[in-house]
């Protein structure tokens, strides 16, 4: 209810009153316009259309996208066999002549060889590849919430900015009038300078108020900006709030914090880890390698004819004796590794479970705060104000108690504005948290 509306619904017969006064009166009566009418609904910018655009930017959901792609690839190529090595050669040519028929063991030779890992070291290895490239997708999850959830705190931010500024331009323009009003009666010798002198001065304060406001939007729009670009974050703000439900209780939501994406990169982290402590292993097994080399001669054997070409079959294998310095000390590196992460991921879900609290009880007092000022604090302010208009007016109060009484309506709708924003910061939050849209 505007200050216009209350001081209509006073009885005016009740008022033996100067005249004087009942223009003062009548001034907050007329100044008193109401919340300024909001833009076209045409170039609102919604919460939603600031999510799909933030999302649709995002150059990190690209980079995070193609690292997955990446490690995906890296996958099937650590999974396969090493290439084959390809020799051929000259052997055993005699440095005199240099014509290999005259020489038996003079010969061109061609081999294969073929590299085996130890034990199941392939497949291990695209194992642990392809729990790299999960990380990178639940990483990829992770930063789509939590930008969906920044965007959201500052679009809030603006909106709570943009209901500032209407509130304090009504107040602000109250005043103004008020102000001249004031300065009538007292030029005319029926007023009180000290209540021109405390209208005045209500108003630079107003105006203060006004310019820390804009401040604080101008910072919000850039915070806005952002994410969804300069332009898009000028454009005016719906004037209702958006509806941003919290649908499961703190335990359930706590529960849930297991699941969250930023814990589900640490599992596939900690997984990718215990893999590399598998290919470790490994490699106390012996390496082996296979060698095929066929060998053609020429010339005659005079026992025999014609000289036969010659055929060799030779395996490798690598021996692991001494591990001690190498072995068990890679072993070593991978279970250290994979122990940090297993503390990595106990302290995202402490940290998890901290902002889960910090959240739901700034969300239930929030809540409480928003019913005590809808319900009371409001109508009792509304109710103050004119309560000290028909005293005002039935000079048993001056002008100093109207004006108090019009700025505690001030601070009560501007803390009412911020409550339902930062009510709706903390959902935002919980929504993150509970990994949901």
């Amino acid at each position: 209810m505007t200050l216009s509306s209350r001081v209509r619904n006073a009885h005016p017969r009740r008022w033996p009153l100067a005249p004087w006064r009942r223009a003062v009166a009548g001034a907050i009566l007329v100044a008193h316009p109401g919340a300024a009418a909001a833009a076209s609904d045409t170039y609102h910018l919604s919460l939603a259309e600031a999510e799909a655009i933030a999302l649709g930017d995002e150059p990190t959901l690209d980079r995070l996208r193609a690292e997955a792609e990446r490690l995906d690839a890296l996958a099937i190529a650590e999974a396969e066999l090493p290439d084959p090595k390809l020799s051929i050669g000259l052997m055993n040519l005699p440095v005199d002549e240099f014509r290999w028929s005259r020489e038996p063991m003079a010969q061109v030779k061609a081999g294969l060889s073929q590299a085996f890992p130890p034990g199941s070291t392939l497949t291990l290895r695209g194992q642990r590849m392809s729990s790299l490239a999960d990380a990178e997708r639940a990483d990829r999850e992770a930063t789509a919430l939590r930008l969906r959830r920044d965007v959201r705190l500052a679009w809030l931010e603006v909106h709570y900015g943009t209901q500032a500024e209407a509130v304090v331009a009504e107040a602000a323009h109250v005043f103004k009038s008020l102000i001249g009003f004031t300065e009538s009666a007292f030029s005319t010798g029926r007023g009180n300078q000290q209540d021109l002198i405390q209208a005045e001065l209500e108003l630079g304060f107003i105006r203060d108020r006004a310019t820390e406001i804009a401040a604080a939007l101008e910072a919000a729009r850039a915070d806005l900006g952002r994410w969804v670009g300069p332009a898009a974050a000028a454009r005016p703000l719906p004037p209702e709030l958006p509806d941003l439900s919290v649908p499961l209780p703190e335990a359930e939501v706590v529960a849930l914090l297991s699941t969250h994406p930023l814990v589900s990169v640490e599992d596939r982290r900690i997984s990718a880890h215990q893999t590399g402590i598998d290919i470790a292993e490994e490699q106390y097994k012996p390496a082996w390698s296979l060698d095929v080399s066929y060998g053609f001669r020429s010339g005659e054997d005079p026992l025999r004819g014609e000289r036969p070409d010659l055929v060799s079959v030779m395996a490798n294998l690598t021996l692991p004796l001494f591990p001690a310095d190498r072995q068990d000390q890679r072993l070593a590196a991978s279970k250290s590794v994979a122990a940090a992460a297993v503390f990595a991921r106990d302290t995202v879900l402490r940290d998890l479970r901290r902002e889960t609290e910090a959240a739901f009880a700034a969300w239930r007092r929030l809540r409480e705060r928003e019913a005590l000022f809808e319900d009371e604090l409001l109508g009792q302010s509304t109710a103050n104000v004119e309560a000290a208009l028909h005293a005002y007016q039935a000079d048993v109060a001056d002008f100093t108690t109207v004006i108090r009484a019009e700025l505690s309506t001030l601070e009560a709708r501007l803390s009412l504005a911020r409550i339902k924003v930062d009510r709706l910061k903390a959902a935002a939050r919980i929504l993150y948290l509970q990994g949901g849209a």
